[in-house]
């Protein structure tokens, strides 16, 4: 139990502040993301300070080049669904939901999504937690699901319950995908030895969503449907 106290810890810090802390601060999307980087970096630095290793971390300077090939072919996939999607128009009409300025856009796909979402997850989760779950529970077998990955990946999925109801959607199937997503990110990891691999892969699904899911606001005087962006 002593050695698994680290990773019991921060998943009970990580969930206190998705689902308790943040949704009580009154802050704007940029000082929720800011604040969401510092959370994610803390993990890191908390890591080390107990002494984790960089390769445990999955930040060693020499997995790079292969987390960031891994990640760039785990992409593809995704990257073309959204092309065929944002050029089909009935597709598209299908699954845009939200109506934004370009300034709007442009902060969720700049800043918002790539630093609060995709920097701090990947630094807490599949960085930190993921390390400490391995520490408290070991992660020998690379082929397949260990109780590690299960418990960073649960984890993961609890962290989305407060944005799932504030989002307005349901929060099981939220936390059931999130939970897969969170598996399939470490594997990533695991397999590159890089947290660039899920990175990119992360961006690369949250930030195409989110354009082809938002419409633009027409400019002043254009009219009310005029075109997506």
């Amino acid at each position: 139990m002593r050695r698994g106290l680290p990773a019991y810890a921060l998943s009970g810090l990580l969930l206190l502040w998705s689902n308790g802390v943040l949704p009580a601060r009154r802050w704007s999307p940029h000082q929720r993301a800011a604040a969401n980087v510092v959370v994610g970096v803390a993990a890191v630095g908390a890591c080390r300070l107990m002494g984790v290793e960089r390769a445990e971390l999955r930040l060693e300077a020499r997995s790079l080049p292969a987390g960031v090939r891994m990640g760039l072919v785990a992409s593809a996939a995704p990257t073309v669904a959204y092309v065929v999607i944002g050029a089909t128009p009935w597709l598209r009409k299908k699954v845009t939901r939200d109506v934004k300025s370009r300034r709007e856009i442009m902060g969720w796909v700049v800043f918002h999504i790539p630093m609060g979402t995709v920097l701090c997850e990947e630094l807490a989760f599949r960085s930190a937690l993921s390390a400490l779950w391995a520490r408290a529970l070991g992660d020998r077998d690379r082929r397949a699901t260990s109780p590690a990955q299960l418990a960073g990946a649960i984890t993961f999925g609890l962290w989305h319950i407060a944005p799932a109801r504030a989002a307005g959607d349901p929060v099981v199937a939220t936390v059931l995908f999130t939970t897969a997503a969170g598996l399939v990110f470490d594997r990533l990891a695991q397999r590159s030895g890089s947290v660039a691999a899920p990175m990119i892969l992360h961006a690369a699904v949250n930030m195409g969503g989110a354009l082809v899911a938002t419409r633009r606001a027409p400019l002043r005087g254009a009219p009310p449907n005029g075109g997506l962006p």
